[in-house]
């Protein structure tokens, strides 16, 4: 590996590991079961037609301190949208509209020491840029795929303030791309929660009756956290399975065990 080699890598690690260049987690399965405060309803919202927002750093939310002192924007007294829901089909203004909406909710939580919290979305068409409390958690490209930011070190017990930046403006290698006869409806055009989850929890699991058999059940579960358990109960109550399968150093479990079960007589059929 040469000198060149050698610097490439150690700037794009530098890169990565800069606050605000991250990129939104995988959702988390089974949102609707989750303990949650949904965030839906009305948001505070500025167009950025110019796409001036960033470089004003919308959400700072700077306010003047002295009489000579200018700001050119404030969601204070602007527009409402309803979220979930595109921006396009809800003002008339914004009906052609394929550009940059930048989105502002208020939320109070109750914080749980014990407990860890996630600023979750179910989609933001197409690419979003969000901020919790004035910091950047990161980035998410593509209209129709939930994301999710930690926000467990971030949550406040007073108010706590998310802006999203949503930009529907169609690029060369997104979807749709830009000759495609499609127009882009834009904005936070689902669920918006803080979930809460313990410290370690199920992020994600695939259970199904292994192909070609009706007795042998197959899978994975997949834990986060740093504390991670040896064991998982595994438990079907409608067949009366319980099992415990084994938990690897990276919260892995995979699910491959065979049960008995008697079906129904049918008194009918004799």
């Amino acid at each position: 590996m040469g000198i060149k080699t050698v610097y490439i890598v150690l700037l794009v690690s530098w890169l990565l590991a800069q606050p605000g260049n991250s990129y939104g987690q995988t959702a988390m399965i089974n949102f609707t079961g989750r303990d949650k405060i949904m965030l839906n309803g009305n948001w505070q919202v500025m167009v950025d037609p110019f796409g001036s927002g960033d470089a004003k750093q919308v959400w700072k939310e700077r306010k003047p301190v002295t009489a000579t002192d200018f700001v050119e924007y404030s969601f204070e007294g602007g527009p409402l949208l309803k979220v979930p829901g595109d921006f396009n089909t809800q003002r008339a203004e914004l009906n052609l509209y394929e550009g940059i909406v930048w989105y502002k909710k208020q939320v109070q939580v109750l914080k749980n020491k014990g407990k860890r919290y996630f600023l979750y979305f179910g989609a933001v068409n197409y690419l979003a840029d969000v901020f919790f409390n004035g910091i950047k958690l990161g980035s998410h490209e593509g209209g129709f795929t939930p994301f999710q930011f930690e926000i467990t070190d971030l949550l406040a017990d007073s108010s706590n303030t998310v802006i999203v930046k949503a930009d529907s403006r169609r690029t060369k290698n997104g979807l749709p791309g830009l000759g495609f006869d499609w127009f882009n409806y834009g904005g936070i055009t689902r669920d918006v929660a803080i979930i809460a989850t313990e410290q370690t929890f199920i992020k994600n699991y695939f259970i199904q009756l292994k192909k070609g058999s009706s007795d042998t059940i197959s899978g994975w579960v997949q834990l986060d956290g740093k504390v991670l358990p040896l064991h998982l109960t595994l438990s079907i109550p409608e067949i009366k399975f319980k099992r415990q399968v084994k938990i690897d150093d990276k919260g892995y479990a995979m699910i491959s065990t065979a049960f008995w079960w008697r079906k129904a007589r049918c008194r009918k059929c004799g």
